[in-house]
């Protein structure tokens, strides 16, 4: 994942691997929608799905931004 230091938002996302396209599914909205890394970084899956994949390099991601 890239992000946008000025926005705090994601600019880009890209995924190679097993369900790849599950996190990915999560990432497209928010790149579309500008969605604040903080906002991101809150939200919580309804129940374990290979979509947890996107929540440790979003952490990663937003603490290099703050």
């Amino acid at each position: 994942m890239t992000a946008d230091r000025e926005r705090g938002a994601l600019s880009g996302a890209a995924a190679i691997g097993p369900r790849a396209d599950e996190w990915l599914a999560e990432a497209t909205p928010a790149l579309y929608a500008e969605v604040p890394l903080s906002v991101l970084t809150e939200v919580v899956h309804a129940f374990p799905t290979s979509g947890e994949a996107f929540e440790p390099p979003l952490q990663e991601l937003a603490g290099r931004l703050s």
